[in-house]
This record gives C-alpha cells, structure tokens and sequence, in this order.
C-alpha cells in the first residue's frame, strides 16, 4: 500500500469512529453498561435498597445474585441517587467501581 493509501485508511478509520461515538452521544441515548450483567446487579441493589431484599422482580425474593457484596454497594448507591436520574446511579456506580478497582490495584 502506499503513503496515500495509508492516510485514507486511517481518515476512514478515524470518521466511523468519530461517527460511531456521536451517535452514542444523542439526546436519548444517556449513559450506561456495556454489558447486561451490570444492569441485572443495578436491579437486585434497586430493590435492595427500596425493599430491603434481594429479589429481580419486585416482591419476590431470589437466590439468582451472584455478587452479593458489589449488590449491597449498588444498594447503597441506590439509597444515596435514588432520587437522581438514572444516570447519576449509572454514573456513580462507574465511579464507586473505578475507586474499587484503583484501591484493590
């Protein structure tokens, strides 16, 4: 490949990215997890922390938790943002996991 086939493969490159990021950015669109396992522990810390138990539908207590310790620290940042949008919990709970991780490293 060329010099100039090199720079358009890049250009290219960098455009989907930089589109793939703008659209991830939309009003609409809002924060989030990458994978749906975060979201199955926010909601067993949800009802944690508004029902007092762990349970994935409301009122109906389960043994399905595999993380129970990170499910009471995502009660607690329930307890704390509740009363916050979604995304400050989202927010929060990346944040709590970043110190997490930084302090155990």
């Amino acid at each position: 490949m060329s010099r100039r086939d090199n720079i358009l493969v890049i250009a290219l490159a960098a455009a989907v990215a930089g589109a793939v990021l703008l659209v991830g950015r939309q009003p609409g669109f809002g924060v989030g997890f990458p994978l749906d396992d975060a979201w199955i522990h926010m909601v067993y810390g949800r009802s944690l922390a508004t029902e007092g138990l762990l349970a994935y539908n409301p009122g109906v207590p389960a043994t399905g938790c595999t993380a129970p310790l990170w499910t009471f620290v995502l009660g607690a940042m329930h307890a704390l943002l509740g009363g916050l949008s979604t995304n400050a919990v989202v927010i929060g709970v990346m944040a709590c996991g970043a110190i997490c991780h930084l302090a155990a490293a």
